[in-house]
């Protein structure tokens, strides 16, 4: 936990200095930090194997895609392994940053927000292949807000490459300048919550091969879930401050996150995950509502706020009795694939 909290501080002060570069600095050391992990994520040992144990011919590019299978196929070519988890960071940080910097209104206000929020930095550890979907399709919204929409469809489809689920964030395209009554988010949200029973008929009837997905319930995901109600609460309380276009897409999109995270959390943590390709635009939201309060009060807040959750999520994730979706944090130096917790470990 320790290099995890000192981490943050480092992060904090690169935000708060009056170096030139500094997010850049920030975005470089979160790369290094993600590149340089070994047996950090859950799913890293399966990842892992498949690189080290790979064969032509077998199943790598059914289970993970284009992209993502050649490059696997390489760093077992080379024999590099760690080249996947270098390649795969360096994408998503590139692309957060960029991002960031284009549209944020604040870059630490952002970077404070993706690193406390536990489902998005302590995350990217785990689900590889949607974060890497994920921070392209943050990247697209450029190409909304210019109206170019044959330039936007290219980047979600290289994101469907990453992933297959991006595919479904085409729609955010036609969301951009359409003001949504409050009233109508409200009773979406309030409907959310009751609502597995139609999405889990709707995916039966027109996409019966995802259907046994939902026969599959994982616990967890119950304290996110109430940080979001208390987020749509806060959000809705104050839309007031949002004075452009961009702002209330943010919103919206975040909204629309929240509710199919509540709708698919019956059935745990797994099934939500594709509510992240719209909750990470909370990274966006938050600074467009922090320019319009008074900076050193709101940055102060936002700092106790998120190094709070932050701290909250490594504790949890250290008292896991299995493998931890983050804890504790390893580099990849003189490590062998003998050096990984296997699925089966248990914490003594």
């Amino acid at each position: 936990m320790f290099f995890y909290i000192l981490l943050f501080l480092i992060v904090m002060l690169l935000g708060l200095s009056k170096l030139k570069n500094k997010n850049e600095f920030i975005a470089i050391t979160l790369f290094v930090v993600s590149a340089a992990r070994f047996d950090v994520g859950f799913d890293f040992l399966s990842y892992y194997n498949s690189i080290e144990l790979f064969q032509p011919h077998d199943m790598t590019y059914i289970r993970f895609g284009l992209l993502h299978g050649g490059l696997i196929e390489f760093s077992n070519y080379i024999g590099f392994t760690q080249l996947y988890f270098i390649v795969t960071s360096a994408v998503i940080y590139f692309f957060i940053h960029l991002s960031l910097n284009k549209h944020s209104e604040n870059y630490l206000y952002s970077i404070l927000i993706f690193i406390g929020v536990p489902f998005f930095f302590l995350m990217s550890f785990n689900f590889i292949k949607q974060f890497t979907a994920m921070v392209l399709v943050l990247y697209s919204i450029r190409y909304i807000f210019e109206r170019k929409l044959l330039s936007f469809i290219f980047v979600i489809f290289i994101a469907s490459l990453l992933h297959y689920t991006a595919i479904m964030c085409v729609c955010l395209y036609y969301l951009y300048g359409r003001k949504i009554p409050s009233v109508f988010l409200i009773v979406f949200f309030a409907s959310s919550f009751f609502a597995f029973p139609l999405a889990q008929n709707i995916i039966d009837t027109l996409l019966p091969f995802y259907s046994h997905y939902l026969d599959v319930k994982v616990e967890g995901g119950k304290s996110f879930q109430a940080l979001l109600i208390l987020l749509f609460l806060l959000f809705i309380m104050f839309r007031r401050l949002i004075n452009n276009k961009k702002s209330d897409f943010y919103f919206v999109t975040f909204i629309i996150g929240a509710c199919i995270y509540n709708t698919f959390q019956p059935i745990g943590f797994s099934a939500t995950r594709v509510s992240y390709y719209f909750l990470i635009f909370l990274i966006l939201l938050v600074p467009s509502f922090g320019s319009r309060i008074r900076k050193k009060q709101f940055t102060l807040l936002l700092i106790a706020l998120t190094f709070t959750l932050f701290i909250i999520s490594l504790y949890s994730n250290s008292k896991v009795g299995t493998r931890s979706p983050s804890v504790p944090y390893q580099t990849f130096f003189n490590k062998t694939i003998h050096d990984i917790r296997p699925y089966g470990w248990v914490k003594k």
